[in-house]
């Protein structure tokens, strides 16, 4: 995954890790605007997008908005990831499977990143946790996670 600041500088993976890991000095809640992420998955080579009205999907990774979230960093250790294009949430909950929704702080919409040895990610839902996981037939969703390619993340 690489992020690409405003300013266009592009970071490598590791300090990406790093960051949405929580490995930095850095401030629960940043006053600066925050990095834009684009999740690759291992497995399908799909990014994870949100289309609007809660729709998700994976596809062919090519930059536009709608394929970039804004990680942010929440006082309990989860971060928040909202759509650059939407400005909606990701979402988890047992009735309504992975969307996204308007943002609003409940604990479906806090996600533990999780640093792999391989240099990937988990996104593990607060609320459910299940895992995002992409796949070639059935696009975005999550299950339990399984430490899978399919639930790894660039």
């Amino acid at each position: 995954m690489i992020l690409r600041p405003l300013s266009g500088t592009t970071v490598a993976v590791t300090a990406v890790a790093l960051a949405l890991a929580g490995l930095t000095a850095a401030p629960a809640r940043a006053a600066v605007p925050d990095n834009l992420a684009t999740f690759l998955n291992q497995g399908t080579w799909l990014c994870l997008e949100g289309l609007g009205s809660g729709a998700m999907r994976t596809s062919t990774c090519e930059g536009v908005s709608t394929q970039k979230w804004s990680v942010q960093v929440r006082s309990d250790g989860t971060r928040e990831l909202r759509n650059a294009r939407t400005g909606q949430c990701l979402d988890d909950s047992d009735a309504f499977g992975l969307r996204t929704r308007s943002c609003d702080g409940r604990t479906s919409q806090k996600w533990f990143v999780h640093g792999r040895n391989d240099g990937t990610l988990e996104l593990r839902n607060r609320e459910t946790q299940r895992c995002v996981e992409a796949s070639a037939g059935s696009g975005a969703r999550t299950s339990r996670c399984d430490g899978g390619i399919f639930q790894s993340w660039f």
